[in-house]
């Protein structure tokens, strides 16, 4: 068999070619849609049901400012969460435990899917609420 890792390589190098296809609006939301437009794109014996990376997925559905978008939110949120350490550290506790989460989930998101999972998505977005409440609390 094949390795997990140059599966991954081999569904990226497709995911990339599908974004260079369609930049600006991507190919639509969910699996319907990557199912339909992916084979088109695949190497020989790599089906796949995702990007299998999140950045590229969030790419490959809602093209470059979608995933700019996303950035942003992660980049922002993390941002209010890490100015509440210069605040008050009994209210940073919260704050640092929701940073710690959302960048593990965003490490793990570059090589896999598994934000798209429902029970990883809701510790996501709570992570990034949590954040995002930091600024409420001053």
């Amino acid at each position: 068999g094949d390795s997990s890792n140059n599966f991954r390589i081999n569904v990226w190098l497709a995911a990339l070619e599908m974004i260079q296809a369609r930049p600006w609006i991507g190919i639509g939301p969910g699996n319907s849609a990557f199912n339909l437009i992916y084979p088109l794109y695949q190497q020989p014996g790599y089906t796949a049901l995702s990007a299998y990376s999140v950045p590229l997925e969030l790419a490959v559905e809602t093209g470059i400012p979608g995933l700019l978008a996303a950035t942003g939110l992660l980049l922002s949120s993390l941002r209010l969460g890490l100015q509440q350490l210069q605040r008050d550290l009994a209210l940073s506790l919260p704050a640092l435990g929701a940073a710690a989460a959302v960048i593990g989930l965003a490490g793990h998101g570059v090589v896999d899917t598994i934000f798209f999972r429902p029970e990883v998505q809701i510790t996501g977005w709570f992570a990034l609420a949590t954040l995002g409440a930091a600024r409420q609390l001053r």
